[in-house]
């Protein structure tokens, strides 16, 4: 009735208002655990991004709880 399991994610940040339309590709880990394939609580950490512009820098870290429930 139990499901632990990864998960990997790749995502790309477009930055369309650079001049350069930078690209930055960034990652996200988790961990999974699914209940009688009705209930599920995932642990996801994604990789650090830098935000800003010319004249500040902010490096921008997510750690996130989700839980989830299937209809079918």
């Amino acid at each position: 009735n139990s499901k632990i399991f990864i998960s990997t994610s790749v995502i790309y940040d477009l930055q369309i208002n650079e001049p350069t339309n930078l690209t930055t590709v960034y990652m996200a880990f988790g961990l999974d655990y699914k209940y009688n394939d009705k209930y599920s609580l995932e642990l996801r950490h994604q990789t650090p991004r830098l935000i800003g512009s010319d004249t500040w820098l902010v490096e921008y870290k997510t750690l996130s709880i989700i839980f989830g429930y299937s209809l079918f």
